[in-house]
C-alpha cells in the first residue's frame, strides 16, 4: 500500500473545509493535490469528524485482532474445537 503524504486528520481537516464553502479548487492549491484527490477524499472521509476518524481506527485494529486471536486458537486446537483451549492459556 502506498504511504500517504497526509495523515487522515489532516484530509478529514480539508474535506472539513470543502464543506464549510471553500471551493475545492482552492483547498487543492493549498494542499497541492488535484481536484479528483479533493473528491475521493470527500467521497471516503465525508461526514467524519477527527474523534470519528479514531473511532474508526481503533474499530478496525480491534477487528483484526480478533481474528488473528480466532486464527491463532483454531491453529493451536486443530480442529478448530475448543477441547484443548484450557490447556493452551495456562
Amino acid at each position: 500500500m502506498i504511504k500517504s503524504r497526509f495523515t487522515k486528520t489532516e484530509i478529514v481537516y480539508a474535506v472539513k473545509q470543502v464543506e464549510a464553502g471553500v471551493p475545492v479548487r482552492e483547498v487543492g492549491r493549498k494542499y497541492g493535490v488535484t481536484e479528483k484527490t479533493i473528491y475521493t477524499w470527500r467521497n471516503k472521509y465525508g461526514g467524519l469528524s477527527v474523534s470519528g476518524l479514531v473511532c474508526l481506527g481503533s474499530t478496525v485494529v480491534a477487528c483484526f485482532l480478533l481474528v488473528t486471536l480466532a486464527m491463532g486458537v483454531e491453529n493451536r486446537t486443530g480442529s478448530g474445537g475448543s477441547e484443548n483451549l484450557s490447556a493452551d492459556f495456562r
